[in-house]
C-alpha cells in the first residue's frame, strides 16, 4: 500500500468517532504492524489521477 500523507479536512461533517488528522500526517503513522484489520476512508480532492 503507498504512504499516502493524510490532511486535515475543513467543511465536512464527520459522524460517529473515527480518527482524523489535524495536521499533515503519513498513513505509517497511524497503521502499525499486528493492529489487525483495519477500515478507512479519505477523500480525494485535486486532478484526477
Amino acid at each position: 500500500m503507498p504512504n499516502y500523507t493524510l490532511y486535515l479536512t475543513t467543511g465536512l461533517k464527520i459522524e460517529g468517532s473515527p480518527v482524523t488528522v489535524g495536521t499533515r500526517t503519513r498513513l505509517s503513522d497511524l497503521l502499525r504492524p499486528g493492529m489487525g484489520e483495519c477500515h478507512w476512508a479519505v477523500c480525494l480532492t485535486g486532478p484526477p489521477i
